[in-house]
């Protein structure tokens, strides 16, 4: 009977922790917005909990390929790290987001987040965006939570890596598409 009711709140665990990472990307989508910053913390949970999922051994037995597949990513974003192009933040969480996605969905994932990334870039960029957000703060108020303009050009990319890897993890994990 306790075994029972154990194996039954580990396998309740284990079916939440990807919706786990998914509420820890919507926080380092929200905190990036809101200070250009994605705390460790973050990237160490969904390590720490895609190291439960994956010793659970319930899954597929080739998960070692998730973490070189996350590892191999680390070491291709290191260059662009040095090279002031990607801030540690978002390597970081590009990263774990990958270790929990895999070699099967990963180049999706890439190309999502690159989309996603290229989409805020150019909304960013639009001189009519620019205004319509200054008309928004004049009309409803100044918006000291989420500054889409900052003086220093930045690009919260964690917003992307957090989209693309909610809709592939939610597709991978609960088998169908976000709001579709």
């Amino acid at each position: 009977m306790f075994n029972e009711m154990l194996s039954s709140m580990i396998s309740g665990l284990l079916i939440a922790l990807p919706f786990l990472a998914c509420v820890l990307l919507i926080v380092a989508a929200f905190t990036d917005l809101t200070r250009r910053l994605i705390p460790n913390w973050i990237s160490v949970c969904l390590f720490l909990m895609f190291s439960l999922f994956a010793i659970s051994g319930e899954h597929k037995p080739e998960i070692w390929q998730n973490y070189m597949w996350a590892a191999g990513v680390f070491i291709g974003l290191l260059p662009l790290f040095a090279l002031k192009k990607i801030g540690g933040g978002d390597v970081k969480l590009l990263t774990m987001t990958m270790l929990w996605i895999g070699p099967v969905w990963g180049v999706e994932f890439l190309v999502l987040t690159t989309l996603i990334g290229g989409v805020m870039a150019l909304i960013v960029i639009s001189p009519r965006a620019r205004l319509l957000w200054e008309w928004g703060n004049a009309k409803f108020g100044s918006s000291q939570l989420i500054d889409f303009y900052p003086e220093a050009q930045s690009l919260p990319y964690g917003v992307a890596i957090a989209a693309a890897g909610i809709f592939v993890i939610n597709d991978i994990y609960f088998g169908h598409l976000v709001g579709l």
